[in-house]
């Protein structure tokens, strides 16, 4: 790769592990990497170590493996404040002390997602696909034909993660209620622990009002690790479509107050009629 000029760090960084991504060579960044050079060495590079028990070799009784060949090869780049660009100066090092492979499966940098493939990730997880479904069309729609599920699920994790913020998921689910759009009701016990929610979203309550005779109840169980069974209110247009009317979690075998959720939602569908 001749020499190169980028703007970002981060798009001196993509862009050349891409071009060497694309002839079966794999990088990392080296220790030394900073806000004033970026050092990219190879995947095999550096030897493996690991020997906090202090065993010797009459004591070891594992043989581990490792993809760690101490290869030598590096690559460096530059950033200039009078240009304020980062400059890719090309190879320090250009030789390898391995065959390279065409089998690039067993790469985890090769399985990895790039960013426009996380989004759609995060995007069609929203929607409820599956992490298998999710792999079928990145197959077809970007040509990513190596990421596996696991990668898939490492990502929806992450997302799941960064949407709590370190926030319960009840926590969570009552920030989104309360910040507007949902008609909500919230019952607690003496402590403060959650008894009971009741919540709609505000178009599908209006929608219920038009189409208030006819309900289909009906709970979910194993939603949560609290064992509050998710009950679904689900209301029928004339064309026989369905839509949530409304959803309740509640402690289970707490009847009094289902009922008394019920007939809140009741009161509702009459104001609003």
């Amino acid at each position: 790769m001749d020499q190169v000029t980028f703007d970002s760090w981060e798009k001196c960084i993509e862009t050349v592990t891409k071009y060497y991504k694309d002839m079966d060579v794999f990088l990392k960044l080296y220790k030394g990497s900073d806000s004033r050079q970026i050092i990219f060495g190879c995947y095999h590079g550096g030897v493996y170590y690991d020997n906090r028990l202090d065993l010797t070799d009459a004591t070891w009784q594992r043989k581990t493996s490792s993809k760690l060949t101490d290869c030598p090869f590096k690559a460096k780049a530059t950033y200039s404040k009078k240009t304020k660009l980062w400059t890719f100066k090309g190879e320090t090092v250009p030789d390898h002390n391995h065959e390279i492979t065409e089998n690039v499966a067993g790469y985890s940098a090769a399985r990895r997602l790039t960013e426009v493939e996380k989004a759609i990730v995060r995007d069609m997880a929203k929607a409820g696909v599956t992490s298998s479904q999710i792999q079928t069309h990145l197959k077809f729609t970007t040509g990513n034909e190596l990421t596996t599920a696991r990668e898939i699920s490492n990502e929806k994790a992450a997302a799941r993660k960064e949407f709590l913020s370190g926030r319960t998921p009840v926590q969570a689910l009552y920030d989104l209620i309360s910040s507007g759009g949902y008609t909500f009701k919230v019952k607690l016990g003496d402590n403060g622990n959650l008894k009971a929610l009741f919540f709609s979203k505000d178009n599908m309550l209006a929608f219920s009002c038009r189409c208030k005779y006819v309900f289909m109840m009906d709970c979910t169980y194993k939603t949560n690790r609290f064992g509050m069974p998710l009950l679904n209110i689900v209301g029928i247009i004339s064309t026989f479509k369905t839509f949530n009317a409304g959803f309740v979690f509640c402690l289970p075998k707490k009847k009094k107050i289902t009922n008394g959720l019920l007939k809140h939602l009741g009161q509702l569908l009459s104001l609003n009629s």
